[in-house]
């Protein structure tokens, strides 16, 4: 239990590919945009939106989100689908990239532990 709170803290590397992926969360739902008919119904475009389309964030937020949407269709089956209410959308894309996050600094701590451990053995 110790070991799963430790990897859940905080640090610098988690922090900074959390805000990655936040970025493109938020890009990517600016560029949802294209899919209404925002101009016909007097809609105004969000901020940024000339900007961000000349970037591929929204298809990269739905590969990025496929395990996330797996796990909702399952829960869909018992009535507790997470990606149809657009608050619970946010807050599983912030609780399902804070824990990507994680587990990408742990692989990458593990393979440097990995890598070190076999240069002292080469050297040994």
């Amino acid at each position: 239990m110790k070991n799963i709170i430790r990897q859940l803290k905080p640090t610098k590397l988690k922090l900074i590919l959390f805000v990655i992926f936040m970025a493109i969360v938020v890009g990517g739902y600016i560029q949802t945009y294209a899919f209404t008919d925002g101009e016909e119904y007097g809609l105004p475009k969000p901020p940024l939106y000339d900007i961000l389309s000349l970037l591929p964030l929204w298809p990269l937020w739905m590969l990025l989100t496929i395990p996330l949407s797996l796990v909702d269709q399952l829960l869909s089956l018992i009535g507790l689908g997470i990606l149809s209410n657009v608050y619970l959308l946010f807050l599983g894309n912030i609780i399902y990239f804070y824990l990507l996050s994680a587990l990408i600094e742990s692989l990458v701590k593990t393979q440097r532990t990995t890598s070190e451990l076999n240069k002292r053995d080469a050297n040994s």
